[in-house]
């Protein structure tokens, strides 16, 4: 890349650098351009606000919250609960019954779009 990127765990920051180069200027993109658009995977330690994709271990993949008091005993979400409506339904009912404000609940569906759109590496 080009630019550095301030966060360069910022998931979203990462792939609107992508999108900048990849566009090179061109102000008028066509929707087959936008079919080819490069995209970047969700990796291990990108974030969304204060919610970290984590991957390690492997076989135990969670969506964390390091916000407030969970800083360092983060509050996990297993990814695999988050591929069905009915799951990710609950967490977002469980979520929203916490003091962590709309902007972490913002964050939290925005984490869960990208990673559940562009499969993480398994």
């Amino acid at each position: 890349m080009t630019n550095t990127i301030a966060t360069e765990h910022d998931f979203r920051a990462r792939q609107q650098q992508l999108s900048r180069e990849w566009r090179n200027g061109r102000s008028v993109i066509s929707g087959d351009d936008l079919l080819n658009m490069p995209r970047t995977k969700p990796m291990h330690g990108d974030r969304w606000g204060d919610w970290v994709l984590n991957l390690e271990p492997a076989n135990n993949p969670s969506l964390d919250y390091v916000g407030k008091w969970y800083r360092n005993n983060p509050y996990q979400i297993l990814l695999p609960e988050l591929q069905t409506w009915a799951g990710l339904n609950h967490w977002m009912r469980h979520l929203n019954e916490k003091d962590w404000g709309r902007e972490s609940m913002g964050d939290f569906v925005n984490a869960v779009m990208d990673i559940m759109k562009l499969p993480y590496p398994r």
